[in-house]
């Protein structure tokens, strides 16, 4: 699999990004259940991301940051959507950079 980079940014505080993956890097148009990514916040304000398939968002966190300013990455396994469609959340104001690796079969 080729790995595909998608830079977001600059995100405000409280936005979510939908991101269609399918035919991107490898990642086949249907029959995905998940991706495996490295979801990065840069120069952001101390915030976490939330990675999510649809729906109302999960009371999770990947990654954290708590110092102004910094970049943090966190490989995170996310269950994905129609057309492998993955939701990035941020609460506090972020670039964001998705680094996708793999993805499991439905």
């Amino acid at each position: 699999m080729r790995w595909s980079a998608r830079v977001f940014g600059p995100r405000p505080a409280r936005s979510t990004t939908g991101i269609l993956l399918a035919g991107c890097g490898g990642i086949p148009a249907t029959g995905v259940a998940a991706v495996v990514a490295n979801l990065t916040a840069v120069e952001a304000a101390p915030t976490y991301l939330t990675a999510w398939a649809g729906g109302t968002p999960p009371n999770a966190s990947n990654p954290n940051v708590t110092v102004p300013g910094d970049t943090v990455a966190n490989l995170v396994t996310s269950p994905v959507g129609a057309g492998a469609l993955l939701n990035l959340s941020t609460d506090g104001a972020s670039h964001l950079l998705l680094d996708t690796f793999g993805y499991y079969q439905a």
